[in-house]
């Protein structure tokens, strides 16, 4: 294989393996266009709605940000445990127009506090 080749998505994608989330990425400006590991820190949950990733600290926010941004997980789901500690300011945005995220937290937090109202 030619390194021009090594250098695509496409060789991206077969390094994943239907992987999720993926770990190899690949971009232009990253490691001469050739893909690269990325490191996804432990977060519970898988991102579906019936097993959300679990956010309790900046670090698992960012894994999220992380995830929707490379688009490996767009569409992840996410509920944050209740007493979860976000501070900083170097946590990361979620989602941009390349990769939006498409806001499943909001229908996540509806149907949670529908659950408190009726209890």
């Amino acid at each position: 294989m030619s390194a021009t080749n090594m250098q695509t998505e496409a060789f991206a994608t077969t390094l994943n393996a239907s992987q999720n989330p993926a770990p190899w990425l690949r971009s232009a400006s990253i490691n001469d266009g050739y893909p690269y590991l990325f490191y996804h820190p432990a977060i519970i949950g898988n991102g579906t709605l019936a097993n959300p990733f679990i956010v309790e600290n900046s670090n698992n926010l960012n894994t999220v940000a992380n995830r929707v941004n490379t688009g490996s997980q767009p569409d992840a789901v996410l509920a944050f445990r209740n007493g979860a500690t976000i501070v900083g300011t170097g946590n990361n945005s979620i989602g941009d127009a390349s990769n939006p995220f498409k806001e499943k937290l909001f229908l996540l937090m509806v149907l949670v506090i529908l659950l408190i109202m009726v209890l």
